[in-house]
């Protein structure tokens, strides 16, 4: 499972850069409140976020920009050794992923 996951990070990276995507910058809550990016993979929305964001929690909530900006949950997948989280994401916040 872990390596699947590294594999989606470097996917993900990859796609991001290859595409000349920019990505979108989201406010993070959960454990503590932070910033994190979308990046779209595969049909599915991603959020990469320092590790200490989470906290040990295991769900955050999403908000992308200003209040009354799109919301949106997420799933912690993986917490890398090196500050480093992948999130799932749903909601309304998906509609800023980019590919």
């Amino acid at each position: 499972m872990t390596r699947i996951l590294r594999g989606l990070v470097a996917s993900l990276c990859l796609a991001a850069s290859a595409a000349g995507a920019q990505p979108l910058s989201v406010h993070i809550e959960a454990g503590e409140q932070g910033q994190g990016i979308l990046l779209q993979r595969m049909g599915s929305c991603y959020a990469v976020t320092p590790a200490h964001v989470l906290d040990g929690e295991l769900f955050a909530s999403v908000i992308a920009g200003l209040p009354g900006a799109p919301r949106g949950d997420a799933d912690a997948l993986m917490n890398f050794g090196y500050d480093l989280s992948i999130l799932r994401v749903s909601g309304a916040v998906t509609r800023n992923c980019t590919e």
